[in-house]
């Protein structure tokens, strides 16, 4: 296996844990984004990060899109495999999550217990 097909692997694995394990919304990730990509791995420089990060607060659409700066700076050689990897990485388990969620909402529409997860659930939603 070579170096950058482990990165590409790393990236989406990395992504993938950010994405689903990430509360807060994406503000919440950005400090494990960070020690991941600079510290852990080495993609970026801190410098880069900000730029990216900056870049992704300008850009429509949420902040974490500059997941895809990271993937494209994490993989010279590959650099669109890399941010394709990175954001199916940051989006894809998250929203797949969600929709399951939904499938699973709307079968148990006429259960007693729903409208009492949904009157405990609203103060936060």
């Amino acid at each position: 296996m070579n170096n950058t097909f482990q990165t590409i692997l790393h990236l989406l694995w990395t992504f993938s844990q950010l994405s689903v394990l990430g509360f807060g919304g994406g503000k919440g990730i950005i400090p494990q984004m960070h020690a991941d990509t600079v510290t852990r791995y080495h993609w970026l420089t801190s410098a880069q990060f900000t730029q990216f990060y900056t870049i992704g607060k300008l850009v429509p659409g949420p902040t974490t899109i500059f997941a895809a700066l990271v993937g494209y700076a994490a993989t010279p050689g590959q650099p669109l495999d890399g941010a394709a990897a990175a954001t199916l990485g940051m989006f894809v388990p998250s929203s797949a999550i969600m929709v399951a969620f939904d499938a699973l909402w709307e079968r148990f529409q006429a259960s007693p217990w729903r409208a009492i997860v949904s009157r405990g659930l609203s103060p936060a939603i």
